[in-house]
Protein backbone atom coordinates (compact mmCIF):
# COMPACT_ATOMS: atom_id res chain seq x y z
CA UNK A 1 0.00 0.00 0.00
CA UNK A 2 1.71 3.26 -1.11
CA UNK A 3 1.44 5.78 1.73
CA UNK A 4 2.09 9.52 1.68
CA UNK A 5 2.46 11.39 4.97
CA UNK A 6 2.34 15.17 4.56
CA UNK A 7 3.27 17.63 7.31
CA UNK A 8 2.99 21.43 7.11
CA UNK A 9 3.09 24.29 9.58
CA UNK A 10 0.15 25.93 7.80
CA UNK A 11 -3.31 25.27 9.30
CA UNK A 12 -5.42 23.51 6.66
CA UNK A 13 -9.20 23.93 6.48
CA UNK A 14 -11.51 21.03 5.60
CA UNK A 15 -12.08 22.04 1.97
CA UNK A 16 -8.42 22.56 1.16
CA UNK A 17 -7.52 19.38 3.03
CA UNK A 18 -10.00 17.38 0.95
CA UNK A 19 -8.61 18.82 -2.29
CA UNK A 20 -5.03 18.00 -1.32
CA UNK A 21 -5.94 14.45 -0.28
CA UNK A 22 -7.76 13.79 -3.56
CA UNK A 23 -5.03 15.30 -5.75
CA UNK A 24 -2.24 13.52 -3.89
CA UNK A 25 -4.06 10.17 -4.10
CA UNK A 26 -4.38 10.50 -7.87
CA UNK A 27 -0.72 11.49 -8.18
CA UNK A 28 0.55 8.52 -6.16
CA UNK A 29 -1.68 6.09 -8.04
CA UNK A 30 -0.70 7.37 -11.48
CA UNK A 31 3.05 7.79 -10.96
CA UNK A 32 3.72 4.67 -8.87
CA UNK A 33 1.29 2.68 -10.99
CA UNK A 34 -0.96 1.23 -8.31
CA UNK A 35 -4.79 1.47 -7.99
CA UNK A 36 -6.20 4.37 -5.96
CA UNK A 37 -7.90 1.76 -3.76
CA UNK A 38 -4.42 0.80 -2.51
CA UNK A 39 -3.21 4.34 -1.80
CA UNK A 40 -3.25 6.11 1.59
CA UNK A 41 -2.58 9.82 2.09
CA UNK A 42 -2.35 11.42 5.55
CA UNK A 43 -2.26 15.21 5.93
CA UNK A 44 -1.11 16.95 9.13
CA UNK A 45 -1.70 20.71 9.18
CA UNK A 46 -0.60 23.25 11.75
CA UNK A 47 2.47 21.23 12.77
CA UNK A 48 5.32 23.27 14.33
CA UNK A 49 8.13 23.25 11.74
CA UNK A 50 11.37 25.18 11.53
CA UNK A 51 13.19 24.92 8.20
CA UNK A 52 16.45 26.76 7.43
CA UNK A 53 16.13 28.61 10.72
CA UNK A 54 12.70 30.12 10.01
CA UNK A 55 9.09 29.21 10.70
CA UNK A 56 7.93 30.50 7.30
CA UNK A 57 5.48 28.21 5.42
CA UNK A 58 7.13 24.83 4.89
CA UNK A 59 6.27 21.19 4.40
CA UNK A 60 7.78 17.74 4.87
CA UNK A 61 6.60 14.52 3.19
CA UNK A 62 7.48 10.87 3.29
CA UNK A 63 6.43 8.30 0.72
CA UNK A 64 6.41 4.63 1.70
CA UNK A 65 5.79 1.89 -0.85
CA UNK A 66 6.52 -1.78 -1.35
CA UNK A 67 8.13 -1.50 -4.77
CA UNK A 68 7.28 1.05 -7.45
CA UNK A 69 9.80 3.68 -6.36
CA UNK A 70 12.99 4.63 -8.16
CA UNK A 71 14.99 7.63 -9.35
CA UNK A 72 12.61 8.76 -12.11
CA UNK A 73 9.45 7.96 -10.12
CA UNK A 74 10.77 9.76 -7.05
CA UNK A 75 11.65 12.84 -9.11
CA UNK A 76 8.16 12.97 -10.61
CA UNK A 77 6.51 12.53 -7.22
CA UNK A 78 8.67 15.23 -5.63
CA UNK A 79 7.90 17.73 -8.38
CA UNK A 80 4.17 16.98 -8.57
CA UNK A 81 3.57 17.02 -4.81
CA UNK A 82 5.53 20.29 -4.59
CA UNK A 83 3.21 21.74 -7.25
CA UNK A 84 0.16 20.69 -5.23
CA UNK A 85 1.52 22.38 -2.10
CA UNK A 86 2.42 25.50 -4.07
CA UNK A 87 -1.06 25.69 -5.60
CA UNK A 88 -3.13 24.82 -2.53
CA UNK A 89 -1.03 26.27 0.31
CA UNK A 90 1.41 28.69 -1.41
CA UNK A 91 4.40 26.77 -0.08
CA UNK A 92 7.48 27.44 -2.18
CA UNK A 93 9.22 24.33 -3.50
CA UNK A 94 12.45 25.47 -1.82
CA UNK A 95 10.62 25.08 1.51
CA UNK A 96 9.54 21.51 0.83
CA UNK A 97 11.48 18.34 1.67
CA UNK A 98 10.45 14.79 0.76
CA UNK A 99 11.85 11.42 1.76
CA UNK A 100 11.21 8.04 0.10
CA UNK A 101 11.10 4.59 1.67
CA UNK A 102 11.01 1.63 -0.75
CA UNK A 103 10.13 -1.25 1.57
CA UNK A 104 11.00 -4.72 0.21
CA UNK A 105 8.30 -7.38 0.62
CA UNK A 106 10.80 -9.45 2.59
CA UNK A 107 14.19 -8.86 4.17
CA UNK A 108 16.88 -8.85 1.48
CA UNK A 109 20.44 -7.65 1.37
CA UNK A 110 20.93 -4.22 -0.29
CA UNK A 111 22.37 -5.82 -3.44
CA UNK A 112 19.45 -8.27 -3.71
CA UNK A 113 16.95 -5.45 -3.22
CA UNK A 114 18.54 -3.34 -5.99
CA UNK A 115 18.65 -6.33 -8.34
CA UNK A 116 15.01 -7.22 -7.70
CA UNK A 117 14.01 -3.58 -8.13
CA UNK A 118 15.73 -3.42 -11.53
CA UNK A 119 14.05 -6.64 -12.63
CA UNK A 120 10.62 -5.41 -11.49
CA UNK A 121 11.22 -2.20 -13.43
CA UNK A 122 12.04 -4.16 -16.60
CA UNK A 123 8.98 -6.35 -16.17
CA UNK A 124 6.77 -3.28 -15.65
CA UNK A 125 8.07 -1.91 -18.97
CA UNK A 126 7.19 -5.26 -20.54
CA UNK A 127 3.66 -5.06 -19.11
CA UNK A 128 3.19 -1.50 -20.38
CA UNK A 129 4.45 -2.46 -23.85
CA UNK A 130 2.77 -5.79 -24.50
CA UNK A 131 -0.12 -6.27 -22.09
CA UNK A 132 -3.06 -4.73 -23.92
CA UNK A 133 -6.51 -5.92 -22.77
CA UNK A 134 -7.08 -7.87 -26.01
CA UNK A 135 -4.01 -10.11 -25.75
CA UNK A 136 -3.05 -9.90 -22.10
CA UNK A 137 -3.06 -13.69 -21.63
CA UNK A 138 -0.77 -14.20 -24.64
CA UNK A 139 1.65 -11.57 -23.35
CA UNK A 140 1.86 -13.13 -19.88
CA UNK A 141 2.49 -16.52 -21.49
CA UNK A 142 5.66 -15.11 -23.04
CA UNK A 143 7.03 -15.20 -19.49
CA UNK A 144 4.98 -18.10 -18.07
CA UNK A 145 4.36 -20.25 -21.20
CA UNK A 146 2.34 -23.03 -19.53
CA UNK A 147 0.08 -20.78 -17.49
CA UNK A 148 -3.45 -22.16 -17.31
CA UNK A 149 -5.96 -19.51 -18.30
CA UNK A 150 -8.89 -21.01 -16.40
CA UNK A 151 -7.29 -21.35 -12.96
CA UNK A 152 -4.80 -18.49 -13.44
CA UNK A 153 -2.86 -19.73 -10.42
CA UNK A 154 0.93 -19.80 -10.41
CA UNK A 155 3.20 -21.54 -7.95
CA UNK A 156 6.40 -19.67 -7.15
CA UNK A 157 8.19 -22.62 -5.57
CA UNK A 158 11.16 -24.04 -7.47
CA UNK A 159 9.86 -27.60 -7.42
CA UNK A 160 6.33 -26.66 -8.47
CA UNK A 161 6.92 -24.22 -11.35
CA UNK A 162 5.84 -25.64 -14.70
CA UNK A 163 6.79 -24.15 -18.05
CA UNK A 164 8.47 -21.04 -16.68
CA UNK A 165 11.22 -21.17 -19.26
CA UNK A 166 14.69 -20.28 -17.99
CA UNK A 167 13.50 -17.81 -15.34
CA UNK A 168 15.20 -18.23 -11.99
CA UNK A 169 13.17 -18.28 -8.79
CA UNK A 170 14.24 -14.67 -8.11
CA UNK A 171 13.25 -13.58 -11.62
CA UNK A 172 9.84 -15.28 -11.33
CA UNK A 173 9.20 -13.51 -8.04
CA UNK A 174 10.28 -10.18 -9.56
CA UNK A 175 7.89 -10.72 -12.46
CA UNK A 176 4.99 -11.74 -10.23
CA UNK A 177 5.76 -8.82 -7.89
CA UNK A 178 5.55 -6.49 -10.88
CA UNK A 179 2.14 -7.95 -11.71
CA UNK A 180 1.00 -7.48 -8.11
CA UNK A 181 2.22 -3.87 -8.00
CA UNK A 182 0.26 -3.17 -11.20
CA UNK A 183 -2.92 -4.60 -9.66
CA UNK A 184 -2.80 -7.49 -12.17
CA UNK A 185 -2.18 -10.26 -9.62
CA UNK A 186 -2.46 -11.07 -5.92
CA UNK A 187 -0.32 -13.20 -3.66
CA UNK A 188 -2.33 -16.08 -2.19
CA UNK A 189 -0.05 -16.55 0.82
CA UNK A 190 2.26 -14.46 2.98
CA UNK A 191 5.33 -16.39 1.85
CA UNK A 192 4.77 -15.38 -1.80
CA UNK A 193 4.72 -19.03 -2.88
CA UNK A 194 1.48 -18.88 -4.86
CA UNK A 195 0.05 -16.09 -6.98
CA UNK A 196 -3.32 -15.50 -8.62
CA UNK A 197 -3.14 -13.77 -12.01
CA UNK A 198 -5.93 -11.26 -12.64
CA UNK A 199 -6.90 -11.00 -16.30
CA UNK A 200 -8.56 -7.74 -15.29
CA UNK A 201 -7.92 -5.50 -12.30
CA UNK A 202 -10.62 -5.76 -9.61
CA UNK A 203 -12.06 -2.36 -10.58
CA UNK A 204 -12.17 -3.44 -14.24
CA UNK A 205 -14.02 -6.63 -13.26
CA UNK A 206 -16.45 -4.47 -11.29
CA UNK A 207 -17.12 -2.35 -14.39
CA UNK A 208 -17.69 -5.52 -16.45
CA UNK A 209 -20.20 -6.80 -13.90
CA UNK A 210 -22.08 -3.47 -13.82
CA UNK A 211 -22.32 -3.46 -17.63
CA UNK A 212 -23.52 -7.08 -17.55
CA UNK A 213 -26.26 -6.19 -15.06
CA UNK A 214 -27.43 -3.19 -17.08
CA UNK A 215 -27.23 -4.95 -20.46
CA UNK A 216 -29.44 -7.75 -19.13
CA UNK A 217 -31.94 -5.53 -17.31
CA UNK A 218 -30.95 -6.88 -13.91
CA UNK A 219 -30.62 -3.51 -12.16
CA UNK A 220 -33.05 -4.43 -9.35
CA UNK A 221 -32.73 -8.20 -9.55
CA UNK A 222 -31.41 -10.90 -7.26
CA UNK A 223 -28.89 -13.53 -8.38
CA UNK A 224 -26.84 -16.12 -6.56
CA UNK A 225 -23.07 -15.91 -6.76
CA UNK A 226 -23.02 -19.21 -8.66
CA UNK A 227 -25.55 -17.91 -11.19
CA UNK A 228 -23.21 -15.02 -11.96
CA UNK A 229 -20.27 -17.43 -12.39
CA UNK A 230 -21.94 -20.33 -14.19
CA UNK A 231 -25.54 -19.36 -15.00
CA UNK A 232 -27.21 -19.06 -18.38
CA UNK A 233 -27.21 -15.26 -18.25
CA UNK A 234 -23.41 -15.05 -18.03
CA UNK A 235 -22.67 -17.56 -20.79
CA UNK A 236 -20.62 -16.01 -23.55
CA UNK A 237 -19.36 -13.24 -21.25
CA UNK A 238 -16.06 -12.83 -19.41
CA UNK A 239 -17.91 -13.40 -16.14
CA UNK A 240 -18.70 -17.01 -16.99
CA UNK A 241 -16.30 -19.23 -15.05
CA UNK A 242 -14.68 -16.34 -13.16
CA UNK A 243 -12.66 -17.49 -10.15
CA UNK A 244 -14.96 -17.34 -7.10
CA UNK A 245 -12.30 -15.60 -5.01
CA UNK A 246 -12.05 -12.80 -7.57
CA UNK A 247 -15.81 -12.50 -7.95
CA UNK A 248 -16.27 -12.11 -4.19
CA UNK A 249 -13.66 -9.34 -4.18
CA UNK A 250 -15.56 -7.63 -6.99
CA UNK A 251 -18.90 -7.98 -5.21
CA UNK A 252 -17.50 -6.58 -1.95
CA UNK A 253 -16.05 -3.60 -3.83
CA UNK A 254 -19.42 -2.86 -5.44
CA UNK A 255 -21.21 -3.39 -2.12
CA UNK A 256 -18.89 -0.81 -0.56
CA UNK A 257 -19.89 1.58 -3.37
CA UNK A 258 -23.59 0.96 -2.68
CA UNK A 259 -24.29 -0.76 -6.00
CA UNK A 260 -25.38 -4.09 -4.51
CA UNK A 261 -25.98 -5.98 -1.28
CA UNK A 262 -24.56 -9.44 -0.52
CA UNK A 263 -26.68 -11.79 1.57
CA UNK A 264 -25.77 -15.15 3.05
CA UNK A 265 -27.56 -18.41 2.30
CA UNK A 266 -27.53 -21.77 4.01
CA UNK A 267 -24.40 -22.70 2.05
CA UNK A 268 -21.77 -21.04 -0.14
CA UNK A 269 -23.82 -22.01 -3.21
CA UNK A 270 -26.78 -20.03 -1.84
CA UNK A 271 -24.94 -16.75 -1.33
CA UNK A 272 -26.84 -14.08 -3.21
CA UNK A 273 -26.64 -10.54 -4.51
CA UNK A 274 -29.31 -7.84 -4.72
CA UNK A 275 -28.29 -5.32 -7.38
CA UNK A 276 -29.10 -1.62 -7.16
CA UNK A 277 -27.10 -0.10 -10.02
Amino acid sequence: MPTLNLYTNIPVDAVTSSDILKDATKVLSKIIGKPESYVMVVLHGGVPIVFAGTEAPAAFAEVISIGGLGQSVNAKLSSTIADILQTKLSIDSSRFYIKFFDSPSKQNSPSETKTSSRKRSKFRKFLDTFCSPSDYFSAICLILPNLDRESAKVSNENNLIHGAGSLSHEAREAFLSALVSEGRAEWLDKGHRKCLILWHRIQDWADILVHFVRDNGLEDSVMTVEEIRTGIESRGTELHGIERTILMRVLKLLEHKGKLAIFKGTSADDEGVKFSV
